[in-house]
């Protein structure tokens, strides 16, 4: 299957939460890899029945591309269905379903190329039971387990498993969280033989105006700064920079920095990344965002600078809502259109939403309403590759290229996601 329609298909639905707005999204046209794309929308009062892709090398003759349905049971999605344009007809290469019970997800499903992932949840009092199994051909290739507890809607411990076909245990791993008023840390102990020991942990520190993340890996019976994201905000709460940084040494070097600015009405106007050039922080790429008059974007595109990469077809990740939350599409520029049908309903087509999908700098956005306590990812074999709380994307560019399972812990339980990593 062409890996552009990960992509598509993680834009056609995330942008629901649009509807929120005064007015709903009649289509959407980005510009990326060489070629324009449309995603066309369909409704059913103000739910999205239906999405159509068509792609477009010249803006003027449209193919198509992807098509997508929704189906709904007491309000919210009980299925989704992914199609492929073959030339002829729509091909169906993805089908998902989803159950619930007391308005909480008891059954997620996954059908595509012969695999089939499920995933199963169990809530007691304060405990979530999520099992995921994944088979292909019919026949069964691993099983992950996590047994998460909360105590005051905050998760204090995870354990994680992975079964072999025999039940062998592949791996066993537990995190234990600790609160302070201003402080939260995450410790993660992996089982060796029969001890758990200690790998990494995260110290997160939020004051009123600034919120620093670090994270630690355990070497030589020590706690080693391995990176650190700093977040500071303004009067209003919005982000006005986020800067990254790695540990060398004995002192915390820059790595680079995301930097915005908002107009009067707290729309944000741009965002910018910068590196550091002969000690002198240099913008590579800046985003300007446009609005209608009813503060909906309308518009925004890239531009590039003198320090920008020169070796590749230049794309960025814009906020649709053009106020730096999901969901976001990697393009060059985009361009959205609304009907005149005006609504004030809240839909929640999805649970969630992760993307972009493959991910080609190993950047994970993730959309949802919901309060998200904890993110793992673990590669095909059940092998965590990744923790950490959630601060508006997950980094994953440190793995292989590869397929890995996302978990994601959030107050209505655990949600999977297959992700392809797929650097440049």
């Amino acid at each position: 299957m062409n890996k552009k329609i990960y992509i598509i298909i993680s834009i056609l639905f995330c942008a629901c939460n649009l509807f929120a707005k005064n007015f709903l999204i009649k289509d959407i046209t980005f510009y990326k890899d060489s070629a324009w794309q449309k995603v066309v929308y369909n409704y059913n009062d103000t739910k999205i029945v239906n999405t159509t892709t068509f792609i477009s090398s010249d803006y003027i003759e449209w193919e198509n591309y992807t098509y997508s349905t929704k189906q709904y049971k007491d309000g919210a999605v009980s299925e989704i269905c992914d199609y492929t344009w073959n030339g002829n007809s729509w091909i169906m290469y993805r089908k998902e379903l989803f159950e619930y019970s007391n308005k909480k997800l008891t059954l997620h499903s996954t059908t595509y190329d012969n695999i089939k992932e499920i995933t199963t949840y169990e809530y007691k009092d304060n405990t979530t039971i999520q099992k995921q199994s994944f088979s292909q051909n019919d026949t069964l290739k691993n099983s992950i387990t996590t047994i998460q507890k909360t105590d005051k809607n905050k998760i204090c411990y995870i354990k994680t498993y992975s079964l072999s076909t025999q039940n062998d245990t592949l791996f066993s791993q537990i995190t234990t969280f600790d609160y302070t008023p201003q402080q939260t840390t995450s410790t993660t102990y992996e089982k060796k033989d029969s001890l758990y020991l200690p790998t990494e942990k995260t110290i997160t520190t939020t004051n009123k105006d600034k919120k620093t993340e670090i994270q630690y890996i355990y070497q030589h019976n020590d706690w080693i700064p391995a990176t650190k994201q700093t977040s500071y905000y303004n009067s209003s709460n919005n982000i006005t920079k986020n800067l990254y940084q790695f540990w060398e040494s004995n002192f915390w070097l820059s790595d680079y920095k995301h930097s915005y600015w908002y107009n009067d009405n707290e729309t944000l106007s741009s965002d910018a990344i910068s590196i550091l050039q002969y000690k002198e922080w240099e913008i590579t790429d800046q985003i300007y965002y446009n609005y209608n008059y009813n503060n909906q974007l309308n518009n925004a595109s890239i531009e590039q600078t003198f320090w920008s990469e020169t070796d590749r077809e230049y794309n960025s990740y814009i906020s649709l809502y053009g106020n730096n939350k999901p969901p976001f599409i990697l393009c060059n520029n985009i361009n959205i259109e609304y009907t005149d049908i005006p609504t004030n309903i809240s839909i929640n087509l999805s649970p969630i939403n992760v993307y972009p999908n493959p991910s080609k700098s190993g950047i994970v956005f993730i959309n949802t309403d919901l309060i998200i306590y904890n993110i793992a990812v673990y590669d095909t074999k059940g092998i965590l590759r990744y923790q950490n709380n959630y601060n508006g994307h997950i980094d994953l560019s440190h793995l292989n290229n590869g397929i890995y399972i996302i978990q994601i812990d959030t107050e209505e339980g655990k949600f999977s996601f297959k992700q392809i990593i797929n650097n440049y």
